[in-house]
């Protein structure tokens, strides 16, 4: 089954209950000032990344993909969570946390690799992970703020932490994870500022379309970064304090830097349905 398959049987089947749950539930009041918003849940994620370590301050490493060099699966599930604070009519505060953590073993490379001044040759069998969290707080002001439509300008902090890794497999892998001390190993945490925008329109008592987008592309401390994320879905309160949603949600990375712990180009992406409740107070 394909990944397109396997989000549209999860899609589908969630839009015709929210659809239904909409017709039976009551209005829902709009949040108040000084009101809490949380959302978790799950996200089934179409994965696309790229990889160059380097020697710091010499060898340049090989550009590789995860799913065609190292034998990555390109579909994974993983969690999310995030939620809001409505200080005043116009004033908020955002916060978001995504991980995903991921390894593979792939027998029998076909082309040789070289990471970090370690060359794996072709034929070798090789063993390798990448794990990632990404965690944003945003300040918003609302520019647009009634009964209908709330539309929000963000200014934030994104924190974008990579540990990735590649080595020999020693012994036949039977089950479990990838060890994460391997002959190659690197870490990068990446911060920088991303301005952006919140939307929510009420389009029926019961249904509201929410999204939410933020990027940037610049050269901080020696790191060359552009990063663009954000989410558009439909959520359907079921009371005053509790309801659920879904969304498709996007979030596209891309590094180059050279330091003490990384030294190289990651291009990571990552895409797909997301699920979940919500609790608000």
């Amino acid at each position: 089954m394909t990944f397109r398959e396997s989000a549209l049987r999860l899609i589908v089947p969630a839009f015709v209950l929210l659809w239904l749950v909409a017709g039976a539930t009551p209005a829902i009041a709009q949040m108040k000032p000084d009101s809490f918003e949380f959302r978790g849940g799950g996200l089934v994620a179409g994965f696309g990344s790229n990889l160059r370590l380097d020697v710091i301050g010499g060898e340049t490493g090989t550009t590789i993909s995860f799913a065609n060099d190292l034998g990555f699966t390109k579909t994974h599930t993983t969690y999310f969570f995030d939620g809001g604070w409505r200080i005043t009519d116009r004033h908020r505060l955002y916060f978001s946390f995504v991980n995903a953590t991921r390894d593979a073993t792939k027998a029998g490379i076909s082309q040789p690799i070289t990471i970090a001044g370690t060359t794996f040759q072709v034929g070798a069998n090789v063993q390798a992970f990448i794990d990632t969290s990404y965690f944003t707080i945003d300040y918003g002001f609302a520019l647009v703020k009634n009964d209908k439509a709330d539309v929000v300008a963000t200014i934030g902090l994104s924190s974008y932490k990579v540990h990735t890794g590649v080595g020999l497999e020693l012994q036949a892998t039977t089950g479990g994870s990838v060890s994460r001390n391997l002959e190659t190993d690197a870490t990068s945490r990446t911060n920088y500022p991303v301005p952006g925008v919140q939307m929510q329109f009420l389009v029926h008592p019961h249904v509201k379309i929410v999204g939410d987008t933020r990027l940037i592309k610049a050269t901080l401390n020696g790191i060359t970064a552009s990063s663009v994320d954000g989410r558009g879905g439909v959520e359907f309160p079921l009371s005053n304090h509790v309801g659920f949603g879904g969304a498709y949600y996007f979030n596209r990375v891309l590094q180059e830097r050279s330091s003490a712990r990384f030294a190289g180009k990651l291009i990571y992406s990552f895409h797909g349905p997301q699920f979940y409740g919500l609790v608000h107070f």
